[in-house]
Protein backbone atom coordinates (compact mmCIF):
# COMPACT_ATOMS: atom_id res chain seq x y z
CA UNK A 1 0.00 0.00 0.00
CA UNK A 2 1.29 3.47 -0.61
CA UNK A 3 0.62 6.39 0.76
CA UNK A 4 0.86 10.41 -0.89
CA UNK A 5 3.49 12.31 0.48
CA UNK A 6 3.19 15.86 1.23
CA UNK A 7 4.00 18.64 -1.12
CA UNK A 8 5.59 21.07 0.99
CA UNK A 9 5.69 24.38 0.92
CA UNK A 10 7.91 25.95 -1.66
CA UNK A 11 7.34 29.39 -1.78
CA UNK A 12 6.36 31.60 1.10
CA UNK A 13 4.87 34.90 0.59
CA UNK A 14 5.93 37.39 3.58
CA UNK A 15 4.01 40.35 2.52
CA UNK A 16 1.36 42.10 4.50
CA UNK A 17 -2.40 41.77 3.20
CA UNK A 18 -2.63 44.29 0.68
CA UNK A 19 0.82 44.07 -1.04
CA UNK A 20 -0.91 42.51 -4.12
CA UNK A 21 -1.32 38.96 -2.85
CA UNK A 22 -3.61 37.68 -4.90
CA UNK A 23 -1.57 38.83 -7.83
CA UNK A 24 1.53 37.01 -6.57
CA UNK A 25 -0.65 33.98 -5.88
CA UNK A 26 -1.82 33.90 -9.30
CA UNK A 27 1.94 34.27 -11.12
CA UNK A 28 3.18 31.23 -8.65
CA UNK A 29 0.34 29.03 -10.10
CA UNK A 30 1.43 29.95 -13.58
CA UNK A 31 4.68 29.10 -12.41
CA UNK A 32 4.08 25.74 -11.39
CA UNK A 33 3.62 26.58 -7.57
CA UNK A 34 0.27 25.35 -7.44
CA UNK A 35 -1.83 25.10 -5.56
CA UNK A 36 -1.06 28.16 -3.55
CA UNK A 37 -2.71 29.21 -0.29
CA UNK A 38 -4.12 32.47 -0.02
CA UNK A 39 -6.87 34.07 2.40
CA UNK A 40 -9.80 35.25 0.08
CA UNK A 41 -9.38 31.88 -1.95
CA UNK A 42 -8.48 28.86 0.20
CA UNK A 43 -9.17 30.08 3.92
CA UNK A 44 -12.40 32.07 3.86
CA UNK A 45 -13.75 29.26 2.13
CA UNK A 46 -12.84 26.43 3.97
CA UNK A 47 -13.75 27.98 7.76
CA UNK A 48 -14.80 24.89 9.29
CA UNK A 49 -11.26 23.59 8.29
CA UNK A 50 -8.62 26.36 7.34
CA UNK A 51 -10.30 28.76 9.01
CA UNK A 52 -10.50 26.63 12.57
CA UNK A 53 -7.07 25.64 11.89
CA UNK A 54 -5.31 29.00 11.88
CA UNK A 55 -7.27 29.68 14.82
CA UNK A 56 -5.66 27.31 16.34
CA UNK A 57 -2.17 28.42 15.65
CA UNK A 58 -2.53 31.89 16.78
CA UNK A 59 -3.96 30.45 19.34
CA UNK A 60 -0.76 27.65 20.25
CA UNK A 61 1.96 29.38 22.16
CA UNK A 62 4.74 26.41 22.05
CA UNK A 63 6.47 26.10 19.30
CA UNK A 64 6.14 22.48 18.66
CA UNK A 65 2.23 22.68 18.59
CA UNK A 66 2.30 25.20 16.81
CA UNK A 67 4.17 23.83 13.91
CA UNK A 68 2.41 20.50 13.60
CA UNK A 69 -0.63 22.92 13.17
CA UNK A 70 1.40 24.80 10.31
CA UNK A 71 2.09 21.13 8.67
CA UNK A 72 -1.57 20.26 8.34
CA UNK A 73 -2.45 23.88 7.20
CA UNK A 74 0.25 23.36 4.65
CA UNK A 75 0.25 19.63 3.50
CA UNK A 76 -1.28 20.69 -0.01
CA UNK A 77 0.19 23.19 -0.68
CA UNK A 78 3.10 24.00 -2.53
CA UNK A 79 2.99 27.94 -1.56
CA UNK A 80 1.38 29.98 0.60
CA UNK A 81 0.71 34.01 0.21
CA UNK A 82 -1.11 36.59 2.09
CA UNK A 83 -2.48 36.51 5.71
CA UNK A 84 -2.23 34.37 8.38
CA UNK A 85 0.94 32.71 6.69
CA UNK A 86 2.88 36.14 6.55
CA UNK A 87 2.53 36.32 10.32
CA UNK A 88 4.33 32.60 10.70
CA UNK A 89 7.07 33.03 7.93
CA UNK A 90 9.85 31.97 10.66
CA UNK A 91 7.82 29.02 11.93
CA UNK A 92 7.26 28.25 8.12
CA UNK A 93 11.27 28.52 7.08
CA UNK A 94 12.12 26.04 9.90
CA UNK A 95 9.14 23.90 9.11
CA UNK A 96 10.39 23.80 5.24
CA UNK A 97 13.92 24.75 5.30
CA UNK A 98 14.56 24.83 1.94
CA UNK A 99 11.46 26.89 0.62
CA UNK A 100 12.24 30.73 -0.85
CA UNK A 101 10.47 33.75 0.78
CA UNK A 102 8.83 36.64 -1.50
CA UNK A 103 8.70 39.44 0.25
CA UNK A 104 5.57 41.69 -1.79
CA UNK A 105 5.97 45.30 -1.27
CA UNK A 106 3.89 48.38 -2.50
CA UNK A 107 5.58 51.31 -4.05
CA UNK A 108 5.67 53.26 -1.38
CA UNK A 109 4.43 52.93 2.55
CA UNK A 110 2.30 55.58 2.06
CA UNK A 111 0.29 53.27 -0.81
CA UNK A 112 0.19 50.48 1.53
CA UNK A 113 -1.46 52.20 4.04
CA UNK A 114 -3.79 53.60 1.35
CA UNK A 115 -4.91 50.62 -0.08
CA UNK A 116 -5.04 49.10 3.56
CA UNK A 117 -7.79 52.50 4.83
CA UNK A 118 -9.58 52.40 1.75
CA UNK A 119 -10.45 48.09 1.83
CA UNK A 120 -10.28 46.39 4.99
CA UNK A 121 -9.60 49.05 7.08
CA UNK A 122 -13.16 49.93 6.39
CA UNK A 123 -14.41 47.21 8.02
CA UNK A 124 -11.67 46.35 10.77
CA UNK A 125 -13.85 46.93 14.09
CA UNK A 126 -16.60 48.19 12.27
CA UNK A 127 -19.72 47.23 14.25
CA UNK A 128 -22.15 47.70 11.45
CA UNK A 129 -20.11 45.60 9.02
CA UNK A 130 -19.96 42.53 11.85
CA UNK A 131 -23.77 43.13 12.90
CA UNK A 132 -25.13 42.48 9.39
CA UNK A 133 -22.77 39.81 8.73
CA UNK A 134 -22.88 38.21 11.88
CA UNK A 135 -24.99 35.13 10.37
CA UNK A 136 -21.67 34.11 7.67
CA UNK A 137 -19.18 32.40 9.11
CA UNK A 138 -16.41 34.14 7.25
CA UNK A 139 -17.25 37.51 8.74
CA UNK A 140 -16.96 36.03 12.07
CA UNK A 141 -13.87 34.68 11.29
CA UNK A 142 -12.29 37.64 10.02
CA UNK A 143 -13.62 39.47 13.00
CA UNK A 144 -11.44 37.37 15.39
CA UNK A 145 -8.71 37.57 12.56
CA UNK A 146 -8.48 40.72 12.93
CA UNK A 147 -8.16 40.63 16.78
CA UNK A 148 -5.73 38.51 16.54
CA UNK A 149 -3.55 40.07 13.84
CA UNK A 150 -3.77 43.56 16.11
CA UNK A 151 -2.45 41.67 19.18
CA UNK A 152 0.00 39.76 17.73
CA UNK A 153 1.39 42.94 15.68
CA UNK A 154 1.08 44.66 19.66
CA UNK A 155 3.33 41.83 20.96
CA UNK A 156 5.82 41.68 17.91
CA UNK A 157 6.39 45.55 17.09
CA UNK A 158 5.13 47.06 19.71
CA UNK A 159 2.65 49.04 17.38
CA UNK A 160 -0.91 48.95 15.96
CA UNK A 161 -2.52 47.35 12.63
CA UNK A 162 -3.13 49.91 10.78
CA UNK A 163 0.08 52.27 10.73
CA UNK A 164 3.24 52.75 8.56
CA UNK A 165 5.34 51.78 11.60
CA UNK A 166 3.67 48.38 11.46
CA UNK A 167 4.76 48.16 7.60
CA UNK A 168 8.18 49.41 8.24
CA UNK A 169 8.66 46.65 11.58
CA UNK A 170 7.16 43.88 9.66
CA UNK A 171 9.03 44.21 6.84
CA UNK A 172 12.40 44.86 8.88
CA UNK A 173 11.31 41.65 10.67
CA UNK A 174 11.34 39.66 7.73
CA UNK A 175 14.84 41.09 6.36
CA UNK A 176 16.00 40.03 9.51
CA UNK A 177 15.12 36.53 10.13
CA UNK A 178 15.29 35.63 6.40
CA UNK A 179 18.76 34.71 4.76
CA UNK A 180 19.58 36.93 1.91
CA UNK A 181 19.98 34.08 -0.12
CA UNK A 182 16.38 32.97 -0.06
CA UNK A 183 14.81 36.35 0.13
CA UNK A 184 13.75 38.59 -2.81
CA UNK A 185 11.78 41.80 -2.23
CA UNK A 186 9.47 41.81 -4.78
CA UNK A 187 7.30 44.92 -6.09
CA UNK A 188 4.78 44.05 -9.19
CA UNK A 189 5.55 46.69 -11.12
CA UNK A 190 9.03 44.99 -11.83
CA UNK A 191 7.61 41.95 -13.67
CA UNK A 192 8.68 38.66 -14.08
CA UNK A 193 11.99 38.67 -14.39
CA UNK A 194 13.64 39.54 -10.74
CA UNK A 195 10.42 36.69 -9.55
CA UNK A 196 11.75 33.92 -12.19
CA UNK A 197 15.64 34.76 -11.94
CA UNK A 198 14.67 34.21 -7.67
CA UNK A 199 12.73 31.14 -7.92
CA UNK A 200 14.92 29.56 -11.33
CA UNK A 201 12.00 29.40 -13.49
CA UNK A 202 11.56 30.48 -16.96
CA UNK A 203 9.61 33.96 -17.57
CA UNK A 204 6.28 33.27 -18.86
CA UNK A 205 5.17 35.43 -22.22
CA UNK A 206 2.58 36.45 -20.31
CA UNK A 207 2.00 39.68 -18.44
CA UNK A 208 2.48 39.70 -14.87
CA UNK A 209 -1.05 38.94 -13.62
CA UNK A 210 -2.82 41.99 -12.02
CA UNK A 211 -5.87 40.89 -9.39
CA UNK A 212 -7.90 41.95 -6.28
CA UNK A 213 -6.91 45.48 -6.94
CA UNK A 214 -8.40 48.18 -3.78
CA UNK A 215 -12.17 48.34 -6.17
CA UNK A 216 -12.18 44.60 -6.44
CA UNK A 217 -11.91 44.52 -2.83
CA UNK A 218 -14.63 47.47 -1.85
CA UNK A 219 -17.37 45.22 -3.90
CA UNK A 220 -16.93 41.84 -1.99
CA UNK A 221 -16.98 43.92 0.87
CA UNK A 222 -20.06 45.50 -0.30
CA UNK A 223 -21.73 42.11 -0.93
CA UNK A 224 -21.24 40.91 1.91
CA UNK A 225 -23.07 43.64 3.35
CA UNK A 226 -25.78 43.09 1.24
CA UNK A 227 -25.60 39.15 1.84
CA UNK A 228 -25.41 39.88 5.51
CA UNK A 229 -28.63 41.93 5.53
CA UNK A 230 -30.45 39.85 3.54
CA UNK A 231 -30.15 36.70 5.72
CA UNK A 232 -30.95 39.31 8.73
CA UNK A 233 -33.95 39.71 6.55
CA UNK A 234 -34.78 35.67 5.68
CA UNK A 235 -34.15 35.40 9.43
CA UNK A 236 -36.87 37.69 10.41
CA UNK A 237 -39.47 35.95 8.32
CA UNK A 238 -38.93 32.86 9.35
CA UNK A 239 -39.23 33.99 13.20
CA UNK A 240 -42.07 35.87 12.46
CA UNK A 241 -43.80 32.88 10.54
CA UNK A 242 -43.08 30.72 13.33
CA UNK A 243 -44.80 33.40 15.84
CA UNK A 244 -48.09 33.27 13.96
CA UNK A 245 -48.24 29.94 13.61
CA UNK A 246 -47.86 29.36 17.13
CA UNK A 247 -50.42 32.28 17.88
CA UNK A 248 -52.64 30.10 15.24
CA UNK A 249 -52.38 27.30 17.07
CA UNK A 250 -52.92 28.71 20.62
CA UNK A 251 -56.39 30.43 19.57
Amino acid sequence: MTTTKPIGIQVIGAGLPRTATSSLQAALHQLGYHPCQHMVSDVLRDIGGLGRQWTQAFQARDKASRHAILREICKDYRAIVDAPGCFFVEDLMEIYPEAKVVLGLRKSPEAWLKSYKETIGTVRYNYTWYSLGFLLPPVRWLWNFTLYWEKMTREKFHTSVPTLEHYHRHNDYIRRVVQKDRLIEFEPSQGWEPLCKFLEQPIPDSPYPRLNDTKQMQTALLYSHFVGAGLWGLTGLALFGVWKGIDLVLR
